[in-house]
């Protein structure tokens, strides 16, 4: 049956960067939605946590979603793994901005597909209504064609190919792990091999300055692209928000410099200086002396 409630989640930014404009993008939604015959209800917030509670709040009410994460895509594991929990169809948006600049998304292997393009909300209303991909110029990628069944859940987020070629992150490692907080950084700052690209954390004891500092290392010599520095971040980060371990009094400085490393594949080498210095004094990025 084909779903009735559409839930529309927008994220970060929107106001500022849709093209078309905002407040055409919402009419042009609510025009298709009525055409179709659906219902509609429409949330915008500016962070992960205001998309979140919005689900919770519709969870029951609506049939499935509409979801643009925006500029926090790559990162959205939050709002991933309540997707996922939630269990009922969506599909992911992005506009033409930024889309796939920033890494791959956190959604894409959970949604039924990933539309792009200046059309992607109405094409993502017909494509929730009709099993087939609607052709109304957009750019579908990441489809999951009849509703093929998700890859299972894995230790770790992997890269998997599709039956269809298509590009396919895998799902989510089960639960939080849970263990104690590190004490001191391992005596070597090398976590992984340059090659491997995954890499552990700071050893045992979870990930520490030091061992995120000789990753940023060694992009800066040309050992480690920034494609794999950003997703090994994103692994790293991931890990921290589910209770992993990190050295003692540095938890939010790694947090955040995992963060701004995994959002983004093109931070110029100042910007990766400028990250090592943060980790070498202790110092969050946002109060370093001379930061303007």
């Amino acid at each position: 049956m084909a779903p009735r409630h559409i839930l529309v989640l927008h994220g970060p930014a929107l106001a500022f960067v849709a093209q078309p404009p905002f407040a055409e993008l919402e009419r042009g939604l609510s025009d298709k939605a009525k055409a179709l015959g659906l219902e509609l209800k429409s949330f915008r917030s500016n962070g992960e946590a205001g998309l979140l509670d919005a689900l919770e709040a519709n969870a029951a009410w609506a049939d499935a979603a509409v979801v643009n994460p925006s500029s926090i895509a790559p990162i959205a594991f939050g709002l991933a793994d309540a997707l996922e929990a939630w269990g009922k169809p969506f599909i992911e948006v992005q506009l033409e901005r930024g889309a796939g600049s920033r890494g791959p998304s956190a959604l894409a292997s959970l949604a039924q597909r990933t539309v792009v393009g200046a059309e992607a909300y109405v094409q993502a209303l017909d494509a929730l209504v009709s099993p087939a991909p609607a052709a109304t110029g957009g750019r579908v990628s990441h489809a999951r064609p009849g509703g093929a069944p998700r890859l299972p859940k894995t230790l770790g987020r992997r890269a998997a190919a599709a039956s269809t070629g298509a590009e396919v992150h895998s799902g989510k490692t089960l639960g939080r792990k849970e263990t104690a907080v590190a004490d001191a950084r391992p005596a070597s700052g090398k976590v992984g091999t340059a090659a491997g690209g995954g890499g552990g954390g700071g050893g045992a004891g979870g990930i520490t300055r030091a061992a995120l500092r000789a990753r940023i290392a060694e992009c800066l010599a040309g050992q480690l692209t920034r494609e794999r520095l950003s997703l090994w971040s994103r692994e790293q980060w991931q890990t921290l928000q589910w209770g992993g371990p990190a050295e003692v009094g540095h938890r939010a400085l790694l947090e955040e410099t995992l963060m701004l490393l995994a959002a983004s594949t093109k931070h110029a080498d100042a910007a990766l200086l400028g990250f090592m210095a943060s980790l070498d004094d202790g110092t969050p990025l946002g109060v370093r002396p001379g930061k303007s």
